[in-house]
């Protein structure tokens, strides 16, 4: 069996957000080992005072669904010419300067004063250079001269600015505002997002799957320390002009350094109960800054244009809507309910108009939400959709929460249409999203990057039970959905694995525009050779035709099999420093066959929390080995920052054998543990002996075996991994035995009757 990595781990994770251009990192990182370079000065954050601004807005989120604070802002005024050090290079001149906060789980910036001259740039990344952000350039000029930047996973942050010499002192720059964020909003502690709720549905599970376009039209909106949701909404002029639709209470006006991510969904349903490798991955899809276009508190509505237009590699919706006022059957709501991945939410009964804020009928109250969903903090501002995928309303409050069933309030899209009958064009939608007059009552989405065809069907996921596979028989789901007008009643497909076709699969049903369903595969799909793979669902017709849309037909999942193996499920309950724990296991001839890399697991105070890893082993015997770089194990409840400490165990699959286990009462076992264990499914006859024992297991070399007692005269031959025989020896039942002359490893004992071999046992000689 090859060595296999499990998962993966990032050494450096600087990818180039958007908006921002690659000019080859950071210019400092060139003269690490210069001497003749200047330390970088530090700025360091209060902590006494952070810690009481945490304080005031926990406190303050308790008495309202708002805009989730995730972080505290602290104003400063941190001019690039008066507080960097600067260093000379061959073509012009490096600052820097280190912003520090001790407890930080993640730091972002808005420059109060930024315009860059041509050429000039700046990166911001943390002390390690392990994250980075950046090259901000010319191109992020804007009116405004400001810049919010996106949050960077960090407590040690740099800010370096770059001038050609014909530059010197002809760019702006300044540091207005600084965001400590103590909330973990991007699961980069490798768990959920602790404040959204368990009950939250990912937008990618099947109950969403007829919300695909709306749900590419909401975005999470990170401005200063505060989160909000917001939407993308179309116009009748259908131009994709970026307006983004939010909440007045998420402040909108201050949104001119915003940071508007798109696309922050789960991969997968469920993702509250996975780790960080089940979270989003590649670079986040965002856009910088937006301009306040309208507002009004009346039924708390913001209107924004972002800087930019989302570029087609977003794949973004401009979301559909309904002006008229007339009560919807059901409703949807899309969000980020404490700035966590996409979630959707249900209500399967009409809406109720209701009075909020003093003013006379200017809310959808959606009573409670079915499904098992809701809303939280964060989710402010988010769209609500009514049946016919039409936005109608727009997130004011509520007390909605898992396991309550109260009400959610949502300002009417239609007083937001009027302004609640304004004259002025900045307190209503009607004068941006009708541009041209029209007075039409509804309007529907709009995809700029999608045409709209007759025939097109999608393949938009693969479902998997698992990333690793134990058998050479793969269980597949796939869902197959109708983007074009025309029904889809025949349908085509390949299944192919490692790009070569294996199966054929003709369906037939009946699915309506905007519509889906899931076909299961009755027999699994063979795949015979171990290692890492790649299945394919492709769409070959539909209709009996070629299908219109060829960019998406198909979807790619990878995973891993190893055919007649045994499924084994190691579990570590890490205490709160799990990167430095890393692991090993390896075969009787020291090869590795499964490991895990130290900072491969994320540190989490002050409970730490649980992984569970699928091995699978072939019969045999090996050597589970455990490391912890600082040396004290997994005894972190010594030290005042953890309340736990470590433990782990290896079962089968069904939790009825235990190869290996280590209590919580044993974490302290310095750098490193090992333990042998054996894996024994097949006996090499079928007529077993059930009853068989050796113990104690492994041994110094005295052990007792249990034999059923039937006046059987049986002959144990001692052998090793290699085939050759070291004892033999006749016994009649139970028979106590001193192998200590052996060497360590690991031995087998063939029990033999009538010179037939009846059952064989692993035994490791320590």
């Amino acid at each position: 069996m090859k060595k296999f990595f499990l998962g993966f781990f990032l050494v450096f994770t600087g990818s180039i957000f958007a908006q921002t251009i690659d000019v080859g990192g950071p210019l400092s990182w060139h003269f690490s080992h210069d001497k003749n370079f200047n330390s970088v000065p530090e700025f360091t954050l209060p902590n006494k005072y952070i810690e009481e601004l945490i304080r005031e807005n926990d406190s303050l989120a308790q008495l309202q669904k708002s805009a989730f604070k995730f972080g505290v802002e602290l104003d400063v005024e941190l001019d690039a010419y008066n507080f960097f050090f600067w260093d000379i290079i061959k073509k012009g001149r490096v600052g820097r300067l280190m912003v520090k906060s001790q407890s930080a789980i993640s730091l972002n910036f808005i420059f109060d004063q930024f315009k860059l001259a041509p050429n000039a740039h700046v990166h911001i990344y943390s002390s390690n250079h392990k994250k980075l952000l950046g090259a901000y350039t010319s191109h992020n000029n804007n009116s405004n001269n400001t810049l919010g930047t996106d949050l960077i996973h960090a407590n040690e942050v740099i800010i370096e600015m770059y001038e050609p010499f014909h530059q010197m002192g002809n760019s702006m720059l300044r540091i207005g505002e600084i965001i400590h964020g103590y909330k973990d909003i991007d699961h980069v502690l490798g768990l959920k997002v602790n404040e959204s709720g368990a009950c939250n549905m990912d937008v990618i599970c099947n109950d969403g799957l007829p919300w695909t376009n709306e749900i590419k039209s909401v975005v999470r909106i990170v401005s200063g320390g505060s989160l909000c949701t917001g939407t993308l909404v179309n116009n009748t002029a259908q131009d994709g002009t970026p307006y983004v639709l939010t909440a007045y209470h998420c402040n909108p006006q201050t949104m001119g350094n915003a940071v508007f991510r798109f696309n922050y969904d789960s991969p997968i349903c469920g993702s509250q109960a996975v780790a960080n490798s089940q979270a989003p991955s590649g670079s986040p899809q965002t856009i910088n800054g937006s301009s306040l276009i309208s507002s009004n508190d009346d039924s708390d509505f913001g209107l924004v244009q972002l800087n930019s237009v989302p570029p087609s590699s977003y794949d973004v919706f401009y979301a559909g809507w309904n002006n008229s006022g007339v009560i919807s059957s059901t409703a949807v709501c899309i969000h980020h309910p404490s700035g966590d991945v996409k979630k959707i939410s249900f209500d399967d009964d009409p809406l109720q108009s209701s009075s909020q804020t003093g003013i006379s009928n200017n809310m959808w109250e959606v009573e409670t939400w079915e499904r098992s969903t809701t809303t939280e903090g964060g989710s402010s501002g988010a769209g609500l959709w009514d049946q016919n995928h039409h936005l109608v309303g727009h997130l004011y409050g509520g007390s909605a929460a898992c396991g309550n069933f109260l009400s959610d309030f949502f300002g009417k899209f239609s007083m937001s249409w009027t302004g609640n009958n304004s004259s002025n064009p900045t307190k209503k939608l009607s004068n941006w999203l009708d541009p041209n007059n029209t007075g039409v009552n509804q309007l529907d989405g709009y995809s700029p990057n999608t045409p709209t065809q007759a025939l097109d069907g999608a393949i938009t996921s693969i479902e998997l039970s698992s990333d690793v596979f134990c058998s050479a028989y793969i269980p597949l789901e796939f869902v197959f959905k109708n983007n074009g007008a025309n029904n889809i009643t025949e349908a085509e497909f390949d299944i192919l694995i490692d790009g070569s076709i294996i199966q054929q699969h003709q369906w037939v049903g009946s699915i309506a525009n905007n519509n889906f369903t899931t076909i299961t595969f009755s027999n699994s799909i063979p795949v015979y050779n171990a290692g890492d793979h790649e299945i394919e669902v492709r769409i070959i017709s539909v209709n009996a035709q070629t299908d219109q849309n060829n960019t998406n037909n198909s979807y790619v999942k990878n995973f891993s099999n190893y055919p007649n193996t045994t499924l084994l499920n190691l579990e570590i309950e890490l205490d709160c420093w799990g990167s430095e724990i890393s692991w090993q296991i390896k075969d009787s001839i020291n090869n590795i066959l499964w490991e895990v890399p130290s900072n491969y697991y994320a540190d989490v105070q002050p409970n730490g929390y649980t992984v569970n890893e699928i091995i699978c082993l072939e019969n045999g015997c090996y050597s589970f080995t455990i490391y912890d770089t600082y040396g004290d194990g997994m005894q972190g409840a010594q030290y005042t920052e953890c309340s736990v400490n470590g433990n782990f165990k290896m079962e089968d699959q069904w939790n009825t054998n235990t190869f290996l286990t280590m209590t919580a009462n044993n974490a302290n076992f310095g750098s490193s543990e090992s333990h042998d264990f054996c894996v024994n499914t097949n006996s090499i006859k079928e007529g077993d002996l059930y009853d068989v024992k050796i113990h104690p297991n492994p041994s110094t070399g005295y052990l007792i075996l249990e034999l059923p007692y039937q006046k059987t005269l049986y002959n144990i031959e001692v052998m090793d991994l290699t085939g050759k025989i070291h004892e033999s020896f006749n016994t009649i039942g139970d028979g106590e035995f001193d192998l200590s002359k052996l060497h360590g490893g690991c031995y087998l004992f063939n029990i033999k009757s009538n010179n037939e071999i009846v059952k064989s046992l692993y035994w490791i000689k320590n």
